[in-house]
């Protein structure tokens, strides 16, 4: 005469059966989290250095547009000192005075070969999209500075993309752990319901189906969107 089968024994293997899939389940959304998590910490990591890296470019591009206004003005200022020598010596010689005449033609010389000098230290003058095209025009200054600006915007525009980078890796590592405390619960619960009377152990193995389902379906709808 055969044994008849336990009452409740398929639901107590049912629960086994699913706290297995379960611990599977959470060990791979705990693997997705880790990898999160990390994606995560090279984004703070590289935040980091381009913060660094930004605030050296700020600093050399501030200290490059005032050396270049600096030799402008500089240079402009030497210009104006030597046209007024030369007036000086023109009047100079009007009035008889050569020797004086030829002294402050000299000095005036001096200023402008300066003032030559200065402008081949300054990219305004050397780089032809700076450069004025005649001797008596200036330099495009308003280019220069528009440059500058977009130099400054790329930079700020590599931090953000990497700020956002960082942003987005800890949420959806946030979000995974969220999931995988709710897998933890399920999990929970089918042990529980393997030690219950087999009633009350059908409505934690229902509880515990529905968590099961709520955290492996949220982590994989994150992991499609995130992928």
């Amino acid at each position: 005469m055969s044994e008849r089968p336990v009452p409740g024994e398929r639901s107590k293997h049912a629960a086994t059966f699913l706290a297995l899939a379960t611990a599977v389940v959470i060990a791979c959304v705990a693997a997705l989290q880790n990898g999160a998590n990390v994606t995560a910490g090279e984004a703070s990591r590289d935040l980091q250095l381009l913060t660094m890296q930004l605030a050296d470019d700020f600093e050399r591009l501030g200290l490059q547009a005032n050396f270049e206004m600096g030799v402008i003005g500089q240079s402009f200022k030497d210009v104006q000192e030597a046209q007024v020598l030369r007036l000086s010596a023109l009047d100079l010689e009007a009035r008889g005075s050569t020797a004086d005449a030829a002294a402050t033609r000299a000095r005036a010389d001096v200023m402008l070969a300066r003032a030559q000098r200065e402008k081949q230290f300054s990219s305004l003058f050397r780089d032809a999209q700076y450069a004025p095209n005649a001797a008596d025009k200036l330099p495009e200054i308003r280019k220069y500075v528009n440059d500058l600006q977009v130099q400054r915007t790329r930079l700020v525009g590599r931090i953000t993309a990497v700020n956002q980078r960082y942003i987005s890796a800890s949420r959806v590592a946030d979000t995974y752990t969220m999931y995988v405390t709710i897998l933890a619960i399920a999990l929970f619960l089918f042990g529980l319901a393997q030690a219950l009377e087999w009633r009350a152990r059908l409505v934690f193995i229902a509880f515990g189906v529905m968590a099961l389902a709520a955290g492996t379906g949220g982590a994989l709808i994150l992991f499609l969107r995130w992928a």
